[in-house]
């Protein structure tokens, strides 16, 4: 867009302050700028012609061939008067409605001759302090080319009459030195800020910019970490968790610094899960339940769905049944896709019913004697009361050692006092002698 003399964050000389920057392109002439009295030297309106032919007879191409932005710019021809005095021109600003104020402006420095040394200065002062302070000092070179110049004015931000003077010192060769584009505005930052999905993830993400400087920046949103140094207009953060996170730039030219301390990346409430849990009746019974209660604060109407296999299936249905004993992985998945944490669950681990061991004693000494035994060691929860038996649970008995058995096959079964059996898996066999002869039995001796 063309560049006008426009006054909108602070205004010029006299005029108020209002809402928007201030910017200056030369198009409508100097917009306020003062050349000083005295001076051979004078800052003049060009558009390219005036000052791109310094010299119709030496030919001598050293201004700018054409603005920056616009067709207008304000330059310096020091041709004439190489080695005349400074070349100043100044205006007064009103600073009350900034808070971290940075000038800019683009220069264009060009000169023909072997022994040079233009010096171009930018200086601040309030209009009551009778000393200036120096912002910009530039003296290179810059061929024909425009570039850009920031200067950092926060030390001045609130004040209601700040002068600005801009200065050519020439000394020897043939200059001509412009300015164009000339803004005034606060050095803040503005942030997008998109918070996490969902509890304790990190897919939050923080983009910061500048509102004005430039080319280069400096990014950072974490105190005292490495910042990153880019000519991008933006810097966009990822992978972020919820937290408070301190953006800050700082414009490279002019070295001014914006900050936003407290940019909050947030998160939703985390899920909470309420498991119930029916243990099973009996140790390897399948009749075990798990019913699962979720909410998460603030959402009210959420709907959730429920899983015991820790996220591998889910189902809408909040109760689990016919569940063996063992431990269960709950998870709860809200209709935003958001997980809760995993809560473990155990079930039916308390009744605990094994036989771990049967050991036998055959018959061995006559065929048909009662001498047999089976001693059975089982696996129980502690403290529990269990009974065992030998006829597969039908005369149960709370001793564990069965004597003076006949050979034959025995079922054998261990009951808890919830009345659940467990049975070992096959039969037991207590062996005896062949019946080769009559075998006279302990009873039957005669003395």
């Amino acid at each position: 867009m063309t560049a006008l003399c426009t006054s909108g964050g602070l205004r010029a000389q006299t005029l108020v302050s209002t809402d928007r920057p201030y910017e200056c392109g030369f198009e409508n002439g100097f917009g306020g700028w003062k050349n000083d009295a005295g001076q051979l030297n004078h800052w003049r309106i060009g558009h390219g012609d005036e000052a791109h032919v310094t010299n119709e007879k030496k030919k001598l191409v050293t201004g700018p061939s054409e603005a920056y932005e616009g067709s207008a710019y304000a330059y310096v021809d020091l041709y004439n008067h190489p080695n005349a005095q400074a070349v100043t021109m100044t205006q007064t600003f009103d600073f009350t409605s900034l808070t971290n104020p940075i000038l800019s402006l683009f220069m264009h420095n060009h000169w023909e001759g072997d022994n040079h040394d233009v010096f171009f200065s930018l200086e601040v002062k309030e209009s009551d302090d009778p000393y200036w302070h120096q912002r910009i000092s530039v003296t290179q070179d810059d061929g024909d080319l425009w570039h850009k110049v920031n200067a950092c004015l926060s030390d001045f931000a609130g004040k209601a009459s700040v002068d600005i003077r801009i200065t050519v010192t020439p000394d020897k060769g043939t200059q001509v030195i412009a300015v164009d584009k000339i803004t005034i505005e606060d050095f803040i930052i503005t942030a997008d800020v998109t918070d996490v999905t969902c509890y304790d993830y990190n897919d939050g993400a923080i983009t910061i910019s500048p509102s004005c400087g430039g080319p280069e920046f400096k990014y950072s949103i974490y105190a005292g970490a490495d910042a990153t140094v880019t000519t991008a207009k933006s810097m966009t953060y990822t992978e972020l968790y919820a937290g408070r996170y301190n953006a800050k730039i700082v414009d490279m030219t002019s070295q001014c610094t914006a900050q936003l301390p407290s940019l909050n990346v947030v998160e939703p409430p985390e899920i909470a899960v309420r498991p119930y849990i029916d243990d099973i009746r009996c140790y390897n019974d399948k009749n075990g339940s798990i019913v699962v209660g979720a909410s998460q604060t603030g959402y009210p109407d959420m709907v959730f769905k429920y899983s015991i296999d820790n996220g591998d299936s889910f189902q809408s249905d909040t109760r689990f049944s016919n569940l063996a004993g063992g431990i269960y992985t709950i998870r709860v998945q809200n209709e935003n896709g958001c997980l809760s944490k995993p809560v473990e669950q155990e079930i039916g681990r308390d009744v605990l019913l094994e036989i771990n061991n049967i050991s036998v004693t055959n018959v061995t000494y006559c065929h048909g004697e009662k001498s047999g035994s089976i001693t059975v060691t089982a696996n129980f929860r502690k403290n529990a009361s269990v009974d065992y038996s030998i006829d597969g649970g039908k005369t149960p008995y709370h001793n564990n050692i069965f004597q003076q058995l006949p050979a034959g096959e025995y079922q054998v079964a261990v009951i808890d006092q919830n009345k659940c059996m467990i049975k070992w898996p096959e039969p037991v066999i207590i062996t005896e002698p062949e019946k080769l002869k009559e075998c006279i039995l302990k009873d039957d001796y005669e003395i």
